[in-house]
């Protein structure tokens, strides 16, 4: 009622009245589920904001403890009476059953490692009752405070290390912070392109989104972007041509006035990590640290803080070791690098292939392959749907270069979506939105 009154009619109100009705307006226009989904996929950003508030730089039992409520609280509300198991559940318990068995022929992992995976599967049934829509105001308010915060923190921390910073500037005591808050900031513009906004709200959305682009763009997160941009050119293909090339001019021109604002730095990762030049300032701290001097020959010339160099290094390590893992694999955490000894391949398919083995690589490449070719067909009609397949990729290919199959909670969320999306579309209810 509140909504429908003129402004004339609001401004003759008693104030009681009027925060009366914008609070009942909340109240309706609220949606656990999209509240849930916003923090969840933010969940890195919103740790780093709350430890860098409290003044520490991690609590793994916190984290674990904010992670698992989460994901129950999402779990709830889903509606799991209604499920009817299809392929993709089927692929996922075959996963399991995959880790399962390489656990028990290989022996128990390290018991970190361990939790996280097991938190990380637990998104998959807790998405995979929810209903698939499009993602509404509740989720867009939530993502936009977080990336706004995200960025004010971000920018703070630019100004202050203006000078002497040589690499991602150090937000809140964490080095990864403005890659953490840029993924939000990415979900944010994917339910900007696949929702059915007219182009003025589009075109004033991205205004909003430009500033905080820019800054994480000053900040050097740049695969971040890639994956998105790329996400952006499959939504071209499907049937957001017009608001995926509006969003994707927009956050290319923030990003080229990051990248050009923060030009130093920007010239020294260009130099050091494209064209694999050493630096003045690499090679004075290679002097200092024996360790940084060994991990440098190793890896080669230029490589030293070269974080294309260690990636390609750990690329090439896992490719060479997958022929050797067999049927079951070596067990979860188990991959060592030549150079860089025990650490993630940063690459989801390929450690599950190394870990769990040649049958756990074949279905875990299966259930990602499948959800997406399931999905894809419905994304052309459904705008829940296309949020869906949009992250799905978003995702997916995000974990080409910073995945872990035991931090890899967010890929599971989306696989869950892609069930329950395949499941609505079979019953015959239809997808929501």
């Amino acid at each position: 009622m509140y909504a429908r009154l003129s402004w004339a009619e609001k401004a003759s109100m008693p104030m009681r009245e009027v925060v009366k009705g914008m609070l009942a307006g909340l109240r309706r226009s609220f949606s656990g589920q999209d509240f849930l989904l916003a923090v969840i996929v933010s969940s890195g950003a919103i740790i780093v904001l709350l430890y860098g508030a409290i003044g520490i730089t991690g609590n793994p039992v916190l984290t674990a403890a904010i992670i698992f409520v989460l994901t129950v609280a999402l779990f709830f509300c889903g509606h799991p009476a209604e499920f009817r198991p299809n392929i993709i559940d089927g692929l996922f318990v075959g996963f399991v059953i995959c880790i399962c068995v390489a656990t028990l022929m290989n022996g128990i992992p390290p018991i970190k490692e361990l939790q996280l995976l097991v938190l990380s599967l637990l998104h998959y049934p807790a998405a995979r009752f929810l209903a698939v829509r499009q993602p509404q105001l509740t989720f867009v308010a939530t993502a936009g405070a977080i990336v706004a915060a995200g960025a004010i923190a971000t920018s703070i921390a630019l100004v202050e290390q203006t000078g002497f910073m040589i690499g991602k500037p150090v937000v809140l005591g964490f080095g990864h912070a403005a890659t953490l808050f840029s993924i939000s900031l990415c979900f944010l513009a994917i339910s900007v392109v696949s929702s059915s906004m007219s182009s003025g709200h589009v075109i004033r959305t991205c205004i909003g989104l430009f500033v905080p682009a820019a800054i994480f763009a000053a900040s050097q997160v740049r695969f971040v972007f890639a994956v998105l941009a790329a996400t952006f050119a499959v939504a071209a293909v499907i049937s957001q041509r017009k608001v995926a090339l509006i969003v994707m001019t927009t956050l290319g021109v923030a990003i080229l006035t990051g990248l050009t604002a923060n030009y130093r730095v920007t010239a020294l990762h260009v130099e050091r990590d494209i064209l694999g030049r050493p630096q003045l300032v690499d090679k004075a701290e290679v002097a200092k640290d024996p360790v940084s001097a060994a991990l440098a020959s190793c890896l080669g010339s230029g490589s030293y803080n070269n974080s294309v160099a260690i990636r390609r290094a750990l690329l090439n390590d896992a490719i060479m070791q997958v022929p050797s893992s067999g049927f079951f694999g070596s067990g979860l955490a188990s991959f060592r690098s030549a150079c860089l000894g025990r650490a993630s391949p940063h690459n989801s398919l390929l450690q599950a292939a190394i870990e769990f083995g040649w049958i756990g690589g074949l279905v875990f490449t299966a259930l990602i392959v499948l959800a997406l070719l399931r999905v894809w067909p419905l994304a052309r009609e459904n705008v829940g749907a296309r949020f869906v397949l949009y992250s799905l990729i978003f995702t997916t290919l995000l974990s080409m270069a910073y995945g872990g199959l035991e931090v890899g909670a967010l890929l599971y969320l989306f696989l869950g979506l892609s069930g329950a999306a395949v499941n609505a579309h079979k019953s015959g209810e239809g997808l929501q939105g």
